[in-house]
């Protein structure tokens, strides 16, 4: 047990995590420089998760796409008091949804991330905080041994190496590039539908597939021709982070609903393959003086929707044709539908599902079958003004 604050780089944090390797020492090692601050979690000597204070809920979801795409995850809702990524991974395990080397690559990924954004400085503090090791029962086969640690740390410094050699100076891949105002979208590459102020560098390379480095020495000369600005961005939400705050809260949007000015002639589409859920919908929103558009296929609607032009849109996940991220994003994509609220409506409420779903640009998430007040209650908040 007890604390240690020192001054670290790479090289010695390298040397100190073998160090408490081998010590088999359990406990949490903070690092920070400037505003960027990391917590390794380790138990005796291993390293189980690392963490950061701004895009916590962003990098493993990021993981998880580059790694196991497919995981369908059947999780229950995640405590904010423990550290819930070593919980999701553990469930992921357990359901026999992703192997033990998936979860340690999900690991893996996350700190080479972290460890990246604090750099290679000497004004990197570290430090230490031993804990009695008989009061924690993490699973030690879930977590990065000395030589994995290590190979993470050989991975950072090679993206670090190329960084510098490119000239990328300070810009963080956790950046957001945006176009200016008057710029058109369709002077700019391939890139251009991602820089729409939703997606930071480290999105766009897991995208299309491409370093981190050479996708920001590829926006370097578009800051330069003032065509794109870098800006920062908030976390994904957490579908786990639900406190007493939450009931009260929805029973708040449901009673300002009531205070709304409800436009005359919003129209509302619902795409959706089930009449049910359709049915449903038409039964909330039409009582309240919306029109509703049902679009059971959206490939073949989609002239529908041009046509029509809704002023919000509910999407299915699932569908037997097309697939809800990938309508969003395709939505997203079109200039007609780029500031309408489109609110994800699907059974699959998960923290994985609602981190996809702000990546593909959607506006919120609500779980299935529609309840009235939420359904009702996101209107309000995504598209009426309030009545003063």
């Amino acid at each position: 047990m007890g604390t240690n604050t020192t001054l670290i780089t790479l090289n010695n944090l390298s040397k100190q995590l073998e160090s408490l390797a081998n010590n088999k020492a359990t406990g949490r090692l903070v690092l920070q420089n400037g505003n960027v601050l990391e917590t390794l979690d380790l138990v005796h000597g291993r390293l189980l998760f690392i963490r950061d204070g701004v895009h916590r809920v962003r990098r493993i979801s990021r993981a998880i796409q580059k790694t196991c795409p497919k995981w369908e995850i059947k999780s229950e809702k995640l405590s904010k008091e423990s550290l819930w990524e070593y919980d999701l991974l553990y469930q992921g395990i357990c359901q026999k949804q992703i192997s033990l080397s998936e979860a340690k690559a999900v690991i893996s990924s996350v700190a080479e991330e972290c460890l990246f954004e604090l750099g290679e400085s000497p004004d990197t503090s570290s430090n230490w905080k031993g804990v009695d090791k008989t009061e924690t029962q993490l699973s030690l086969g879930l977590a990065l041994s000395t030589v994995e640690i290590q190979s993470v740390i050989t991975n950072v410094k090679q993206l670090q190496e190329d960084w510098q050699k490119m000239g990328l100076g300070t810009i963080s891949p956790s950046f957001v590039p945006k176009l200016k105002e008057g710029v058109k979208a369709e002077e700019i590459s391939v890139l251009e539908k991602y820089l729409n102020g939703r997606y930071t560098i480290w999105d766009i390379a897991l995208r299309i597939n491409k370093s981190v480095a050479m996708v920001t020495r590829h926006l370097v000369p578009l800051v330069s021709k003032k065509i794109i600005e870098f800006k920062r961005i908030g976390d994904l939400s957490a579908p786990f982070l639900k406190d007493k705050d939450t009931d009260s809260g929805a029973e708040k949007t449901t009673d300002t609903t009531k205070k709304k000015v409800v436009k005359e002639n919003i129209l509302v589409a619902c795409i959706d393959d089930s009449p049910i859920v359709a049915l449903s919908l038409k039964k909330i929103l039409e009582p309240a003086g919306y029109k509703v558009l049902v679009i059971n296929e959206p490939m073949h609607g989609f002239a529908q929707l041009i046509d029509n032009k809704p002023d919000f849109i509910f999407l299915d996940l699932n569908m037997p044709n097309a697939n809800g991220y990938s309508v969003c994003q395709f939505l997203r994509n079109t200039p007609v539908f780029e500031t309408v609220p489109i609110i994800i409506l699907t059974g699959q409420d998960t923290l994985i599902d609602r981190a996809r779903a702000k990546l593909v640009g959607a506006t919120d998430f609500l779980g299935k079958p529609p309840n009235a007040d939420m359904v009702l209650g996101s209107i309000s908040k995504y598209l009426l003004a309030v009545d003063s």
